[in-house]
């Protein structure tokens, strides 16, 4: 084989192992958005409960905790072969970003339990599920920042400001849930949901920047943005 063809081949063997890069990090980032997902409906129902003294969404709790547990099983597993991978498909950074989300789920039985017990306030309940949360969606910026395809890094930019977006306005539903099941918002809590809402904003403008012609069309359509104007609009008045 000549020079020239061995460099072929190894131009072709890096090609191939940048392929198994953007496939592992749509897989895991996959995980994660799933995982995010029943996460935030879990803390929402947690805070009701909390709130209530365990008089409301008992059932529904329990129902999204199996959700949530479910997702996490996956997610363990897919973490878990990558680990074991004698090489790694996935860089430092974003193993090291993964080892940390790895050391919270564990935490995460504990967090449950003081839930169940009612040995943990609505508001650090809701500040535990919103640390681990971030920790997830790190690994989707990272793996963004690490992706080697420009249309792949283009698309997990958006992807990553949409799913912050959306974390922000669950963090303002359970802010919500709170105050309604209460009765009332104290100044805190409405500097707080006006926070959130602004905050959204500032994540949904980059992804509508990132996001394809279809993404963006999706966002500039939907009525996200008027149902969180009309729900700060409501808590404000309450």
């Amino acid at each position: 084989m000549s020079s020239a063809q061995q460099l072929l081949l190894t131009a072709l063997r890096c090609d191939i192992d940048n392929l198994n890069h953007l496939a592992t990090t749509a897989d895991i980032v996959s995980d994660v958005s799933q995982f995010i997902h029943v996460l935030q409906r879990e803390r929402g129902a947690s805070t009701i409960y909390l709130a209530s003294k365990g008089k409301r969404f008992k059932t529904r709790r329990a129902t999204y905790l199996q959700h949530s547990q479910a997702a996490e099983a996956s997610m363990r597993q897919r973490l878990e072969a990558l680990s074991q991978e004698s090489r790694p498909q996935a860089t430092a950074r974003l193993l090291r970003r993964i080892a940390a989300v790895w050391l919270s789920l564990d935490e995460l039985d504990v967090l449950r339990h003081a839930i169940e017990t009612f040995n943990i306030s609505p508001d650090a309940a809701t500040q535990a599920f919103n640390h681990l949360i971030s920790n997830l969606l790190a690994i989707v910026f990272e793996a963004a920042d690490t992706a080697v395809d420009p249309d792949i890094t283009r698309a997990l930019v958006a992807i990553f400001h949409l799913m912050q977006g959306k974390e922000l306005a669950g963090q303002e539903r359970a802010c919500g849930a709170f105050g309604f099941t209460l009765g009332h918002f104290d100044n805190a809590h409405r500097t707080l949901l006006n926070q959130l809402v602004d905050a959204q904003q500032r994540c949904f403008d980059p992804f509508v920047c990132a996001s394809s012609p279809e993404g963006e069309r999706f966002c500039q359509q939907s009525l996200i943005r008027q149902h969180f104007e009309s729900l700060a609009f409501a808590v404000n008045r309450w």
